[in-house]
């Protein structure tokens, strides 16, 4: 006979992390959202160099990201004697970050970026919530407001960017750039602050009619009037033959601009193209043969040779 005393506990879950993030160099202090019958739990990331504390508080922990760390993904697991949780990852990148502030749902009282490039680590946390941060931007400057929610974090958001003017007018609208997370390039027709609008509806349609939300509709969302790389040409690496690649984006300076010998380990499915002069870190899938890039001509009677 079991008595109740006795009985199993249920395995920790894990459903996500906040922030999913953080700047190399720094130690970020995250809450990890989900059940978790017994604390303190042990702890498993996918990148040895990543070190995890957990703290007394349920669900509280720390991740410190040394500064040498590459930037990307890693995994994080928890666990502990009944079961171990699902991996959730977490975001290792170049840019200074902060936690979105409430209010800032309206165009009139918006949060304030100040620095030129930053990441925002922001959650949608009720239906028909929006976020709205100040951006000031000279004429001829570009800002570039990136959103990455539902392809890396997994969020349950189809999300949209929106770039409006001080006083209120509609100049930008996006949606499903990379997927279903939206992505705004903005050149600023005159000096001002315009304001960058995030917002949210469910990646599964349902017969809602409005802004979603909810603790998990997480996001993170870079604003930088830096060096930003959109993709590569060619749009992948070799692991058997070095090649050039040259990248195309927004405010990329020429010394960035160009990899003249990229080559990929074949023991990864991804490089990444990495540059201090980049507001962020571009992905290339890994290919286990040598990459040709078409060289014209190459029509009926000159084909290319490969």
């Amino acid at each position: 006979m079991v008595s109740a005393g006795s009985a199993f506990a249920a395995p920790p879950k894990l459903e996500f992390l906040f922030p999913a993030g953080g700047q190399r160099g720094t130690a970020v202090a995250v809450t990890a959202h989900g059940a978790f019958d017994k604390w303190p739990v042990q702890t498993w990331c996918s990148r040895k160099e990543v070190a995890l504390a957990i703290a007394d508080e349920k669900g509280k922990l720390t991740v410190t990201v040394p500064a040498e760390a590459a930037p990307g993904i890693c995994w994080i697991r928890l666990y502990d004697a009944e079961g171990a949780t699902s991996l959730r990852p977490f975001v290792i990148d170049m840019l200074p970050e902060i936690v979105e502030v409430e209010p800032n749902n309206e165009w009139k009282k918006p949060q304030a970026i100040e620095a030129p490039s930053m990441i925002v680590n922001g959650r949608f946390e009720t239906a028909g919530d929006a976020d709205l941060f100040a951006v000031p931007l000279k004429q001829g400057q570009t800002l570039v407001a990136s959103m990455d929610a539902h392809r890396t974090l997994g969020s349950p958001l189809d999300g949209a960017l929106q770039i409006v003017s001080s006083d209120g007018f509609l100049l930008e609208h996006n949606e499903d750039t990379h997927g279903l997370d939206p992505q705004i390039p903005f050149t600023a027709p005159a000096d001002g602050t315009y304001l960058v609008r995030a917002l949210s509806f469910p990646a599964d349609p349902n017969s809602t009619i409005g802004l979603a939300g909810g603790a998990s509709y997480v996001y993170r969302l870079t604003l930088t009037t830096g060096g930003f790389a959109d993709h590569a040409w060619p749009h992948s690496a070799s692991s058997v033959a070095a090649a050039p690649v040259e990248l195309f984006g927004w405010n990329i300076p020429e010394t960035a601009r160009h990899f003249p010998a990229v080559v990929a380990s074949a023991e990864n499915s991804e490089i990444a193209l990495v540059s201090p002069e980049l507001a962020n870190v571009l992905m290339l899938p890994v290919e286990p043969h040598p990459v040709a890039v078409e060289a014209q001509p190459a029509g009926v009677r000159e084909p290319q040779a490969l």
